[in-house]
């Protein structure tokens, strides 16, 4: 069976660090909305009967409650921010930190970065995609030697 995955290769665009001081808040603003939905939860029965019934009162009630909870929470929470190292390699190197806090980094090119720049030079479609897609029909896992004992 084939499967489809979507996977992102980075090269190296320099970042300014207003857009990771941005970047930094989009991410809490993330985590404060998924805190905020874990405790939402158990209310969900309650929140669909009360818009069923247009009890708006009680709606916006429990969601002062709900926020009141989650700032609590988020108070007791390191917020996430960038270290000055990362600062530093978004600044030399570059890199994408719209995919921060939402995907891995899993891997590096080793050879090929003629294959990688022939991609990046693709026309591309909606969201910065390749037009045509581009598949990749064989890769393998490098084996990293440990470094010899003195």
């Amino acid at each position: 069976m084939r499967t489809s995955q979507q996977f992102y290769i980075i090269t190296g665009s320099k970042v300014k660090t207003n857009t990771l001081t941005s970047q930094e808040n989009k991410i809490n603003k993330r985590y404060r909305q998924a805190v905020k939905d874990s405790i939402t939860i158990p209310h969900s029965r309650d929140l669909n009967k009360w818009q069923k019934y247009g009890e708006k009162n009680k709606i916006s009630k429990l969601n002062d409650q709900l926020n009141a909870q989650t700032d609590a929470i988020m108070k007791t929470r390191k917020s996430f921010s960038y270290s000055p190292e990362q600062i530093k390699q978004y600044g030399e190197i570059g890199g994408a930190p719209n995919l921060d806090g939402l995907y891995t980094v899993f891997g590096e090119i080793s050879e090929g970065m003629d294959v990688v720049e022939k991609i990046n030079a693709m026309p591309t479609g909606k969201n910065g995609r390749p037009n045509p897609d581009v598949k990749i029909i064989r890769a393998y896992v490098l084996e990293e030697t440990a470094a010899p004992q003195q």
